[in-house]
């Protein structure tokens, strides 16, 4: 059973202070609640905003509360036993999400012909050869993306791929 929803873009302006502040993203009413984006109302008020994608819960912090002290934003190290194939031209999982701290035991196989797996920002530079495995183990100490980046080699045709 399919159900239609009203929304209405009847929101013209904010203003903060007295001074028009409209976000990108346009607010909208739905059932007499009008809905403005979190992300664009804590920067204008100077808030920090932190995801905490395990437990799928919002941080919003005041400007000069220190985040890393709120008893309730302390979370406990997590460990990710996490296994990943490499193959031609890609790998999966593309994409490991954890959380600062967090203890990350990766186990790596070469599915079909040698390769080379790396993170720069954890010196991690691995070779396998076709069905080899190797463990990494880690602490996610970094804040920003990494980047992951697996090489195979085909010494017979002389190719070489990389994926970032």
């Amino acid at each position: 059973m399919s159900e239609n929803v009203k929304i209405y873009y009847s929101v013209n302006d904010i203003k903060v202070n007295n001074e028009s502040k409209m976000p990108d993203q346009k607010p909208f009413t739905l059932n007499g609640t009008t809905f403005v984006p979190l992300r664009y109302m804590a920067d204008t008020f100077g808030y920090e905003v932190n995801w905490d994608g395990n437990t799928k819960t919002i941080y919003l912090n005041s400007p000069g509360v220190d985040a890393t002290s709120s008893a309730t934003q302390k979370q406990q190290v997590v460990e990710h036993n996490i296994a990943m194939e490499i193959y031609q031209f890609g790998y999966t999982p593309n994409t490991i999400e954890v959380m600062e701290g967090d203890i990350i035991h990766l186990t790596i196989k070469a599915v079909d012909v040698a390769h080379g797996f790396r993170i720069n920002e954890y010196n991690i530079n691995e070779q396998l050869d076709a069905g080899e495995s190797k463990s990494i183990t880690f602490e996610a100490d970094k804040k920003e993306h990494l980047n992951m980046i697996a090489v195979c080699f085909v010494v017979q045709d002389m190719v070489q791929c990389m994926v970032n």
